[in-house]
């Protein structure tokens, strides 16, 4: 069916709806392990509930589950006639890796760019969901329908060549075909990129069927800022969608006064709203409400890479700024609900006079914070942290980092193993509507974070990170915090980390890829992160298809799953030749 933009999300609902008819379960939700998934999946599932409609959700964590999924739930069933895709498959040709029947839709609300053409632009039931100008893919799309629907005449023209090789009419075609090819190739290697976040299309439909809700604009909020957070998504494209959440805010009729939410230079009122939410201009200092103002300083990136708290000299430059401003020791490292209440109410003043001296000078960000009745107000980055932190921690691992928490358990037997992210990524959507789950994740945030950067300055002292001629390169393959960096999600926060330290000390602006040993599977899992000069922009990451390349090109094992494109796990053997040739692709 093609690409559809905000003006025909309805038309593709009530497609659903019509199919759903006289079935019991016929819609199948097909949702990645990310933060911005879930809560898309939270929206739509709020929508779909409204209108009675029975579905069953389905968590993929990578295209080995979508995979197995399609064999087990999709093929040879009659019953499905929608299936919906939250951040998976839209980089894909979904038309080959799913079974789908004539009469099933298939819906893709995916925020990984380069999206698939065959799914935007090829005869199928697919329907792909963007809210970007039309106009903008319009060379790509004529140049996909020309090569897609050439007459089998013109697709000999090349082998007609030979024959005839004075035909113009035939080197016309060649000349145009090659241009064609040239603007797919420029398409698809352009790097990956990010679009709408999955949470804020969803939000768009809702909103385009005149059903938002308070906890529908919430979790859209949390999507974007996840996006934010994770520097999915630029300064400018968030400031823009920020100005769309407050008046979404205000229409709804959510903004109220200063005393509700207790603002940081407040204790609260009790007469709060409960589930309201008020846009706040947000500090860059992490979990800051939940932790000590000094830890959550020491541990935040932009602190710390500003700072080179890597070192002592950057150590005591923190401890500097915190007594110019005013504070004690004392009070900055004890909780931050334990601080005096004067000192609260001062510390957005004191940060806006005392950080420009220390370089700090874009340490705020406009978001939104909820209240949740009694139990107390979470900012949108709080309950980011709190998810991701859920998503990319096991049982295991929460207890080896003293986090006790009762998970979601829904798989057990044999494959238990390999399906412990299962627990995770049920236990993170339980969480989206629990105060208190989201306050482990909390905690659980606060101790991956303090792993992070001490794994980030213990290679930054040992002098660890290469650096080559077109990337940076580090290698973890020990210490006590190894097996935390065995998902790809953290491996990625540690590059970012590292990548924000070397941008503020280094001159050469480059990428970096970071490679962690799997003792247990023998492997490494490598990530690449682009990153950008400045902070609050983005780059496109090309590693994507460099990875794939180089792969392919040296034999090495490797297993390519996660719907990232820049994530791969590689044989240990294989690592040094892999890195080796990696290095001369992209020279190339």
């Amino acid at each position: 069916m093609g690409l559809f933009n905000a003006d025909r999300f309805q038309e593709a609902y009530d497609k659903i709806k019509e199919d759903a008819l006289g079935l019991d379960c016929s819609i199948l939700i097909f949702v990645a392990s990310d933060t911005d998934a879930l809560c898309a999946c939270k929206i739509l599932q709020e929508l779909l509930k409204t209108d009675y409609l029975a579905h069953k959700i389905v968590p993929v964590n990578g295209y080995t589950d979508l995979s197995y999924a399609n064999q087990e739930l999709i093929e040879d069933n009659s019953n499905i006639r929608s299936i919906i895709m939250l951040n998976c498959g839209g980089m894909v040709d979904l038309t080959e890796f799913l079974n789908i029947s004539n009469n099933t839709g298939v819906y893709v609300f995916d925020s990984h760019r380069p999206l698939h053409l065959s799914n935007m632009f090829g005869f199928s039931p697919i329907v792909v969901f963007d809210d970007e100008d039309p106009d903008a893919l319009q060379h790509v799309q004529k140049a996909f329908e020309a090569l897609e629907y050439a007459d089998s005449e013109d697709e000999d023209s090349d082998a007609m060549e030979e024959d005839d090789p004075l035909d113009s009419s035939h080197r016309v075609a060649r000349q145009q075909r090659r241009e064609h090819k040239q603007v797919i190739t420029a398409y698809y290697s352009s790097g990956t990129h990010y679009g709408p976040a999955a949470a804020l299309m969803i939000y768009t439909l809702a909103s385009e069927l005149d059903r938002t809700t308070t906890s529908m604009l919430w979790f859209s909020i949390i999507g974007v800022t996840s996006q934010y957070l994770q520097e999915h998504l630029d300064a400018d494209r968030y400031e823009s969608q920020t100005q769309a959440f407050k008046d979404e805010v205000a229409r709804l009729g959510l903004a109220q006064s200063d005393r509700f939410l207790g603002s940081d230079n407040s204790e609260g009122d009790t007469q709060r709203e409960e589930y309201a939410i008020k846009y706040h201009e947000e500090l860059r200092f992490m979990l800051f409400r939940h932790w000590s103002l000094y830890e959550s300083m020491f541990h935040s990136s932009y602190v710390a890479a500003k700072l080179g708290i890597w070192r002592e000299k950057g150590r005591r430059r923190l401890l500097n700024m915190l007594a110019k401003m005013g504070f004690s020791l004392r009070q900055c490292q004890q909780l931050y609900t334990h601080m005096d209440l004067s000192l609260k109410r001062t510390l957005r003043q004191k940060i806006e006079e005392v950080a420009p001296d220390y370089g700090l000078v874009d340490l705020c960000y406009g978001s939104f914070m909820r209240s949740y009745g009694y139990k107390g107000n979470l900012s949108a980055s709080d309950v980011v942290y709190a998810i991701t932190a859920l998503l990319k921690s096991t049982p295991e691992v929460a207890k080896r980092l003293g986090t006790e928490l009762e998970w979601n358990d829904t798989v057990d037997g044999e494959e238990e193993q390999e399906t412990q992210w299962m627990k995770s990524f049920y236990t993170a959507y339980d969480a989206l509507d629990d105060i208190e789950l989201i306050q482990h994740g909390l905690s659980l945030a606060m101790k991956l974070q303090q792993a992070v950067v001490r794994q980030g300055t213990s290679m930054i002292e040992r002098h660890a990170i290469k650096t080559l001629k077109t990337f940076r390169f580090a290698v973890v393959k020990d210490g006590p915090d190894l097996t935390l960096f065995s998902h790809p999600a953290t491996l990625s926060q540690l590059a970012l980390f590292l990548l924000d330290a070397m941008r503020e000390y280094r001159k050469a602006d480059l990428p970096f890829v970071i490679a962690a040993l799997n003792e247990n599977q023998g492997t490494y899992m490598v990530v690449g992160v682009s990153g950008s000069n400045q902070h609050g922009d983005t780059r496109r990451n090309h590693f994507g298809l460099a990875f794939q390349h180089t792969a392919h090109l040296t034999g090495a094992r490797c297993r390519h799953d996660s719907f990232e494109t820049s994530v791969m796990e590689i044989k240990s053997e294989d690592l040094a030749v892999f890195m080796e040739h990696l290095h001369i692709r992209i020279l190339q």
